[in-house]
C-alpha cells in the first residue's frame, strides 16, 4: 500500500501510513524476528486494524514477531499467546482468552481485588468537616448553569501526531468526573489541555464559560486551577515543611496552611522535617494533595492518584477525595484503576485509544469496563 506514496516525503505521511513504511523499511533486513515497541500508538481503530492484518500475515509466513503493546483490544486481536506485566513482573502467560480472565490481569488493569502491591506503614487520615475555602477563576464559575470546564471537540497530541481526537467533556460545578482508561488511551494528555499545558490542535476549551487559549498558564493556576500530576510532583530534596511552604507563595498564610495539611493528614505532621523523597510511595501522594488544596483551589485536577499503592492507601486517599468534593470542589479525576474512583464520582467518561467512547453514570460505565480495557471477546 506504500506504491502511491513512494515520492512523498515521509515526515508528512500521515501516522497510520508512516507506521507501515517503519514496519516495511524493517522487513527489508530480512529478519527471523521483528520486534514492535506500542506500533498502534497514535493510530485510528482503523489503522490499528490495517497494521494487525498486515502482522498476521506476516506471522503466518513463519515470521516471529514481539508486540510491546498497551492497547489491549489490538493484543487480543492480533496474538496467539499474551504475557502480562505488571511492576516489573509477569503476573500472567497464556491465551488471550485466559490472561483476559486472569484475576491478576483484572486487578492489575481495573483496581480491584488481588493483594496488595506495595506495602507500607502509614498514619491515619483525618477527614475534616469545615468548608475549603476556594479562589475564584471567573465570576461566572459558581453559576451551576455554566460549566466548570468544558472540552467540545479536541484533538491534541505531540508534533504532528495526534493521541486524542474529537473530545467531548463537560464537567459542572461542585461535581466530580472521573475519567477513565487503560494505560496509553491518552488520559494525561487530556488533562494536560484541560490545565492549560497543551494547546489543542483543534477544538475548544472553557474555564467558567470562558476560553483558555490565550490564557497563560500560570494565570489559570493562580485563579484556582490546580493539578496533582502523575507520579506525585512533590519536590523530593525538600522536606515535607518545604514543601508545603512552596504553596504559601500564592498568598496562603503558612501557619494555616500546615494547620489544614497536618489536620488532614496527621502522618505528615510527624514527617515535617523530613525530605518528601524518603516517603513512602502514599506519603508522599498526602504531600502532594495537601500542598494542592493549600493554594484553595476551585477546580482540581488529579492524574492517577491511585498508581503504585497498595488498595488499603488508595482507600484511604479516596476517603479524602469524597470529602473535598462534598466541600464544593469541582474534581476532574483520571485514572485507570476505576474501583475506588467510581465510588466518589457522579459521572464517568471511558477514554479508549484516544476517543471518548462511552460516558453516563459510575454504575453504568462499570458494565462495560471488562471489555474496554481487556480487548472485548478474544480472536479465535
Amino acid at each position: 500500500g506504500l506504491q502511491s506514496v513512494a515520492s512523498v516525503r515521509a515526515d508528512t505521511l500521515p501516522t497510520g501510513t508512516a507506521r507501515l513504511l517503519e514496519v516495511a523499511r524493517a522487513l527489508v533486513t530480512q529478519p527471523r524476528v521483528l520486534l514492535l515497541d506500542e506500533p498502534s500508538s497514535g493510530l485510528s481503530a482503523a489503522e490499528s486494524q490495517t497494521l494487525a492484518a498486515l502482522l498476521r500475515e506476516l506471522s503466518s509466513s513463519g515470521l516471529t514477531i514481539l508486540v510491546v503493546e498497551h492497547d489491549m483490544g489490538f493484543i487480543m486481536d492480533l496474538c496467539s499467546r499474551v504475557v502480562v506485566l505488571d511492576v516489573g513482573e509477569v503476573i500472567a502467560d497464556g491465551y488471550p482468552a485466559e490472561v483476559q480472565t486472569d484475576p491478576k490481569v483484572l486487578t492489575a488493569y481495573l483496581g480491584t481485588g488481588g493483594e496488595p502491591r506495595e506495602a507500607e506503614e502509614f498514619g491515619p487520615v483525618v477527614v475534616r468537616e469545615t468548608a475549603t475555602e476556594v479562589g475564584a477563576l471567573d465570576s461566572e464559575a459558581g453559576d451551576a448553569a455554566v460549566p466548570a470546564f468544558q472540552l467540545s471537540g479536541v484533538s491534541a497530541g505531540y508534533g504532528s501526531i495526534d493521541v486524542v481526537f474529537d473530545i467531548d467533556l463537560v464537567v459542572k460545578p461542585g461535581e466530580v468526573c472521573a475519567l477513565l482508561g487503560p494505560n496509553g488511551a491518552g488520559k494525561s494528555t487530556v488533562l494536560k489541555v484541560a490545565s492549560g499545558q497543551l494547546r489543542p490542535h483543534s477544538g475548544i476549551v472553557t474555564i467558567g464559560g470562558r476560553s483558555i487559549a490565550d490564557v497563560p498558564t500560570d494565570r489559570l493556576v493562580r485563579e484556582g486551577l490546580c493539578v496533582v500530576p502523575e507520579g506525585r510532583g512533590v519536590f523530593p530534596n525538600l522536606t515535607v515543611l518545604e514543601n508545603l511552604k512552596m504553596a504559601s507563595y500564592a498568598g496562603a498564610d503558612l501557619e494555616h496552611i500546615l494547620d489544614i495539611s497536618f489536620q488532614r493528614f496527621p502522618i505528615l505532621g510527624t514527617r515535617a522535617r523530613q525530605l518528601a523523597g524518603t516517603l513512602s510511595g502514599g506519603e508522599q501522594q498526602m504531600l502532594a494533595i495537601a500542598r494542592a488544596l493549600a493554594v484553595k483551589p476551585r477546580i482540581l485536577l488529579l492524574d492517577e492518584l491511585s498508581m503504585g499503592l497498595a488498595p488499603m492507601i488508595v482507600e484511604l486517599l479516596y476517603g479524602v477525595i469524597a470529602q473535598i468534593a462534598q466541600e464544593g470542589l469541582t474534581l476532574l479525576i483520571v485514572e485507570q484503576f476505576a474501583h475506588e474512583v467510581l465510588q466518589v464520582a457522579d459521572v464517568a467518561a471511558l477514554l479508549v485509544n484516544g476517543r471518548i467512547s462511552y460516558s453516563g453514570t459510575p454504575q453504568e460505565i462499570g458494565d462495560v469496563l471488562n471489555a474496554a480495557y481487556l480487548g472485548g471477546a478474544p480472536a479465535v
